[in-house]
């Protein structure tokens, strides 16, 4: 349609380069261990198939000694992860976002449909959608303190010290299930809800989109925000923070059967594993980022459990055959 005509003519060559470049850095933390494992694999077994680290283990190398250059190059992997992590991925990651909203996703309504949650102390909870809230102030807000009991209150003002609701009417549930309006009131004081919860829900930021460091200062005012936000700090906190080492990852699953006799392992079974193992990984930790981010499991739990497992079983077998007796 002309619309969608008029969006695309305004679009320029240099955006279209940008957006691929910042797809790269998107994408870097799957393409720098890929790349690390296929030429770790081509140049090992490249070796071990003209018998030149035989050659060498004969001259008083031990085989650990020969893999010691891959990691250091892995933890160079690690570090150029961690700078993009913190410096370029943000920045690539809303561009991308404003990219696609503007030149390739369709038009939505301009109204936003988001229900934005609050617990208290107490385990109640504030509701209400994300456009009500203006100018610290909350309007057409449900204050849920059990399934028995629960208040509307036509507006809410939010304060340091806490929030005064106006026009508030309590629903409770009669012996037989009916939820009925029982009372009204004309202000009621709310301690727990202040500007600091508020604050955490006027931050529009993607978690996704954001560097560690920001993370961190979300992590340390955690109690502040919603449960589902709560939940997606933790999970892309802790995926950031481990999602870099897989450089060290990979080079501890290949390198033991690259260096074993080409007899017992073929190259081209050893590219093939390799790569769907790689493959099975990454898709693995992304799913767990998914799970905990929607709080089916819990964020430390998902995120570490799997690493930690291929850690420990390839890490074995790694210091089993790199640093056995020559």
């Amino acid at each position: 349609n002309a619309t969608t005509f008029s969006r695309i003519e305004n679009l320029s060559l240099l955006n279209i380069v940008v957006y691929y470049i910042a797809i790269i850095s998107k994408r870097l933390n799957l393409i720098i261990p890929f790349a690390l494992l296929i030429s770790c694999i081509t140049v090992l077994t490249s070796l071990n198939q003209k018998n030149e680290l035989l050659s060498f283990q004969v001259s008083g190398f031990s085989t650990h000694r020969l893999t010691r250059p891959f990691f250091v190059f892995g933890l160079l992997c690690v570090v150029i992860s961690y700078i993009n992590i913190e410096l370029f991925s943000p920045k690539a990651l809303s561009f991308i976002d404003n990219f696609e909203k503007k030149y390739i996703q369709k038009q939505h309504s301009s109204i936003s449909k988001n229900i934005n949650q609050i617990e208290l102390k107490d385990k109640s909870l504030i509701i209400f959608e994300a456009q009500n809230l203006k100018d610290n102030k909350i309007y057409n807000a449900f204050w849920i303190h059990s399934v028995d009991k629960i208040f509307y209150i036509k507006k809410l003002t939010i304060n340091k010290q806490g929030s005064i609701g106006c026009f508030i009417d309590l629903i409770e549930r009669k012996k037989d299930n009916r939820l009925e309006k029982t009372a009204s009131f004309e202000k009621i004081l709310i301690k727990d809800l202040n500007t600091k919860s508020i604050s955490c829900l006027n931050d529009n930021s993607v978690f996704a989109n954001l560097p560690i460091y920001q993370l961190l200062r979300k992590y340390r005012e955690i109690d502040y925000f919603p449960i589902n936000q709560r939940y997606a700090i933790k999970a892309h906190l802790y995926y950031k923070i481990v999602v870099p080492w897989l450089s060290i990852i990979v080079l501890l699953s290949v390198i033991p059967s690259c260096i074993l006799s080409r007899r017992i392992i073929r190259n081209s079974l050893i590219f093939a594993l390799a790569i769907f193992g790689y493959i099975v990984l990454f898709s693995l930790i992304n799913s767990m980022l998914i799970l905990s981010e929607n709080q089916t499991i819990s964020p430390a739990l998902a995120i570490f459990t799997v690493p930690s497992f291929i850690l420990v079983v390839f890490g074995a077998r790694f210091t089993k055959i790199c640093f056995r007796p020559s």
